[in-house]
Protein backbone atom coordinates (compact mmCIF):
# COMPACT_ATOMS: atom_id res chain seq x y z
CA UNK A 1 0.00 0.00 0.00
CA UNK A 2 1.38 3.50 -1.08
CA UNK A 3 -0.22 6.45 1.51
CA UNK A 4 0.72 10.00 1.53
CA UNK A 5 1.66 10.75 5.29
CA UNK A 6 1.99 13.97 7.13
CA UNK A 7 3.89 13.35 10.65
CA UNK A 8 5.41 15.66 13.25
CA UNK A 9 8.18 14.52 16.11
CA UNK A 10 10.48 15.69 18.08
CA UNK A 11 13.94 17.10 16.37
CA UNK A 12 17.06 15.36 16.95
CA UNK A 13 20.83 16.32 16.34
CA UNK A 14 21.48 14.96 12.62
CA UNK A 15 25.04 14.53 10.60
CA UNK A 16 25.47 17.43 7.99
CA UNK A 17 26.98 16.01 4.44
CA UNK A 18 29.35 17.55 2.19
CA UNK A 19 26.34 17.65 -0.67
CA UNK A 20 24.37 19.65 2.18
CA UNK A 21 22.18 16.93 3.10
CA UNK A 22 21.71 15.35 5.88
CA UNK A 23 21.87 10.96 6.74
CA UNK A 24 18.75 10.49 9.66
CA UNK A 25 19.07 6.96 11.78
CA UNK A 26 15.82 7.78 13.19
CA UNK A 27 12.72 8.05 11.82
CA UNK A 28 11.45 10.83 14.16
CA UNK A 29 14.24 13.59 13.55
CA UNK A 30 13.74 12.07 9.66
CA UNK A 31 10.13 13.07 9.60
CA UNK A 32 9.93 16.28 11.77
CA UNK A 33 12.31 17.63 8.92
CA UNK A 34 11.16 16.82 5.56
CA UNK A 35 7.79 18.25 5.48
CA UNK A 36 4.86 16.89 4.56
CA UNK A 37 5.47 16.47 0.38
CA UNK A 38 6.36 12.39 0.70
CA UNK A 39 4.57 9.18 0.14
CA UNK A 40 5.94 6.12 1.47
CA UNK A 41 5.32 2.93 0.33
CA UNK A 42 4.96 -0.24 2.52
CA UNK A 43 4.99 -3.09 0.55
CA UNK A 44 2.06 -4.40 2.02
CA UNK A 45 1.19 -5.82 -1.73
CA UNK A 46 4.29 -7.77 -2.41
CA UNK A 47 4.16 -11.47 -2.06
CA UNK A 48 6.92 -13.97 -0.75
CA UNK A 49 9.29 -14.92 -3.28
CA UNK A 50 8.00 -12.50 -5.87
CA UNK A 51 10.65 -11.83 -8.83
CA UNK A 52 9.26 -8.99 -10.73
CA UNK A 53 10.13 -5.46 -10.68
CA UNK A 54 7.85 -3.39 -8.26
CA UNK A 55 6.96 0.10 -10.01
CA UNK A 56 5.49 2.40 -7.75
CA UNK A 57 4.07 5.87 -8.44
CA UNK A 58 2.27 8.99 -6.38
CA UNK A 59 1.02 12.20 -7.81
CA UNK A 60 4.67 12.79 -9.63
CA UNK A 61 7.15 10.81 -7.86
CA UNK A 62 7.83 7.74 -9.22
CA UNK A 63 10.05 4.57 -9.37
CA UNK A 64 11.31 1.51 -10.11
CA UNK A 65 13.00 -1.33 -7.49
CA UNK A 66 14.67 -4.33 -9.56
CA UNK A 67 17.81 -5.96 -8.47
CA UNK A 68 20.82 -4.33 -10.04
CA UNK A 69 22.44 -7.60 -11.92
CA UNK A 70 19.94 -10.35 -11.07
CA UNK A 71 16.54 -10.30 -10.04
CA UNK A 72 14.49 -9.69 -6.75
CA UNK A 73 12.90 -12.27 -4.31
CA UNK A 74 10.90 -10.59 -2.16
CA UNK A 75 9.73 -11.70 1.42
CA UNK A 76 5.90 -11.57 2.46
CA UNK A 77 5.39 -7.48 2.44
CA UNK A 78 9.27 -6.17 1.62
CA UNK A 79 11.64 -6.39 -0.89
CA UNK A 80 14.39 -8.45 -1.38
CA UNK A 81 16.88 -9.88 -3.97
CA UNK A 82 17.84 -13.72 -5.03
CA UNK A 83 21.62 -12.98 -5.12
CA UNK A 84 23.74 -12.15 -1.91
CA UNK A 85 26.02 -10.75 -4.08
CA UNK A 86 24.10 -8.03 -5.81
CA UNK A 87 22.00 -5.38 -4.73
CA UNK A 88 18.57 -3.82 -4.68
CA UNK A 89 18.28 -0.64 -6.83
CA UNK A 90 16.09 1.81 -7.09
CA UNK A 91 15.79 4.10 -9.94
CA UNK A 92 13.50 7.36 -10.05
CA UNK A 93 12.06 8.20 -12.78
CA UNK A 94 9.32 10.97 -12.25
CA UNK A 95 9.66 14.31 -10.47
CA UNK A 96 13.26 15.00 -8.88
CA UNK A 97 13.89 13.67 -5.69
CA UNK A 98 15.81 14.86 -3.01
CA UNK A 99 14.29 12.88 0.22
CA UNK A 100 14.60 9.12 0.88
CA UNK A 101 14.12 7.20 3.53
CA UNK A 102 13.14 3.08 4.98
CA UNK A 103 14.03 0.21 6.71
CA UNK A 104 17.17 -0.93 5.82
CA UNK A 105 18.21 -4.35 6.92
CA UNK A 106 19.63 -7.89 5.34
CA UNK A 107 18.18 -11.55 5.67
CA UNK A 108 19.07 -14.99 5.15
CA UNK A 109 17.79 -17.49 2.68
CA UNK A 110 14.71 -18.18 4.96
CA UNK A 111 14.00 -14.05 5.23
CA UNK A 112 15.23 -14.40 8.46
CA UNK A 113 17.01 -11.28 10.14
CA UNK A 114 20.67 -11.41 10.56
CA UNK A 115 23.31 -8.94 11.66
CA UNK A 116 25.54 -8.23 9.27
CA UNK A 117 26.88 -4.80 7.18
CA UNK A 118 24.41 -2.97 4.75
CA UNK A 119 25.91 -0.42 2.32
CA UNK A 120 23.52 2.27 1.31
CA UNK A 121 25.04 4.28 -1.86
CA UNK A 122 22.57 7.44 -3.13
CA UNK A 123 23.98 8.59 -6.54
CA UNK A 124 24.68 12.03 -5.04
CA UNK A 125 27.21 10.94 -3.89
CA UNK A 126 26.48 9.50 -0.33
CA UNK A 127 27.46 6.47 1.27
CA UNK A 128 26.93 5.10 4.69
CA UNK A 129 27.82 1.63 5.84
CA UNK A 130 26.19 0.43 9.09
CA UNK A 131 25.66 -3.01 10.99
CA UNK A 132 21.90 -3.88 10.74
CA UNK A 133 20.00 -5.87 13.11
CA UNK A 134 16.65 -6.17 12.10
CA UNK A 135 13.53 -4.66 9.87
CA UNK A 136 13.72 -2.02 12.43
CA UNK A 137 16.46 -0.38 11.04
CA UNK A 138 16.16 2.96 9.56
CA UNK A 139 18.18 5.25 7.79
CA UNK A 140 16.93 8.66 5.93
CA UNK A 141 18.47 11.18 3.58
CA UNK A 142 18.12 14.82 2.52
CA UNK A 143 20.28 16.40 -0.57
CA UNK A 144 20.73 19.73 -2.20
CA UNK A 145 20.90 18.02 -5.70
CA UNK A 146 18.80 15.25 -6.76
CA UNK A 147 18.56 11.58 -6.15
CA UNK A 148 18.23 9.77 -9.56
CA UNK A 149 19.58 6.36 -8.21
CA UNK A 150 19.90 3.95 -4.93
CA UNK A 151 21.95 0.79 -4.46
CA UNK A 152 21.27 -1.52 -0.92
CA UNK A 153 24.10 -3.86 -0.40
CA UNK A 154 25.43 -6.20 1.76
CA UNK A 155 29.07 -7.49 1.94
CA UNK A 156 29.13 -10.70 3.22
CA UNK A 157 28.57 -13.02 0.45
CA UNK A 158 25.70 -14.98 2.43
CA UNK A 159 23.12 -12.42 3.53
CA UNK A 160 20.52 -10.79 1.07
CA UNK A 161 19.92 -6.41 1.28
CA UNK A 162 16.15 -6.13 2.68
CA UNK A 163 14.08 -2.51 2.55
CA UNK A 164 10.41 -1.36 3.59
CA UNK A 165 8.71 1.55 4.42
CA UNK A 166 10.13 3.42 1.58
CA UNK A 167 9.68 7.49 1.82
CA UNK A 168 10.60 9.39 -1.07
CA UNK A 169 9.64 13.06 -1.55
CA UNK A 170 11.38 16.36 -1.68
CA UNK A 171 12.14 19.28 0.40
CA UNK A 172 12.00 23.00 -0.74
CA UNK A 173 15.05 24.19 -2.06
CA UNK A 174 16.13 27.79 -3.47
CA UNK A 175 14.84 28.42 -6.73
CA UNK A 176 18.85 28.22 -7.97
CA UNK A 177 18.87 24.73 -6.61
CA UNK A 178 15.81 23.48 -8.38
CA UNK A 179 17.11 24.21 -11.83
CA UNK A 180 19.93 21.78 -10.91
CA UNK A 181 17.53 19.56 -10.18
CA UNK A 182 15.70 19.76 -12.88
CA UNK A 183 19.21 18.93 -14.90
CA UNK A 184 20.46 15.65 -13.06
CA UNK A 185 16.78 14.82 -13.35
CA UNK A 186 16.85 14.60 -17.03
CA UNK A 187 21.15 12.97 -16.85
CA UNK A 188 19.37 10.72 -14.42
CA UNK A 189 16.68 9.71 -16.32
CA UNK A 190 19.55 9.03 -19.73
CA UNK A 191 20.85 6.28 -16.76
CA UNK A 192 17.54 5.10 -16.00
CA UNK A 193 17.61 3.80 -19.54
CA UNK A 194 20.03 1.72 -19.00
CA UNK A 195 18.53 -2.28 -18.90
CA UNK A 196 20.03 -5.35 -17.59
CA UNK A 197 20.87 -7.64 -20.44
Amino acid sequence: MIRLTTTAAALAVVAPLANAGTVYNDSASFLADIGSNYFVNDFSTVTANSTADINAAYNSFSYTVAAESTNLFNGAGFVSITDANDAIEVTFTGSAVNVIGGNFWATDVNFNPVATDITILLSDGTSTTFTTSGPTDFRGFTSSVAISTILISTADGASFASLDNFYVGVVPLPTAAWAGLGLLGVMGGVRATRRRA
